[in-house]
């Protein structure tokens, strides 16, 4: 969420925000994929189908942002978005 933030307040130069959110939203494809292939010990595997979902859309969020870095609109929308995937993953990993 930082990142967007600091691109929605124009705080971080365009190709610092460009090169961050591309490292950020592989990081969080790669989790949400571990999610997704790993086996999961039973009563375990809504969470980890929810946080596959998480992963997958914040990513997405996160590439969008990628796209077009100095985008003050976007990156407000972005960081309002995975402020909204942080409270569901709260509320999932609660649900333990």
């Amino acid at each position: 969420m930082l990142v967007a933030d600091q691109a929605a307040q124009s705080r971080a130069p365009a190709d610092f925000i460009e090169i961050r959110t591309a490292e950020l939203a592989k990081q969080s494809r790669n989790m949400a994929d571990a999610l997704a292939g790993a086996p999961t010990e039973s009563g375990f595997q809504e969470a980890a189908t929810k946080g596959n979902q998480i992963g997958n859309r914040a990513a997405e969020l996160l590439d969008a942002l990628h796209s077009d870095p100095g985008n003050g609109d976007l990156a407000a929308n972005v960081t309002r978005g995975l402020r909204s995937l942080h409270e569901q993953a709260s509320t999932t990993e609660s649900s333990l």
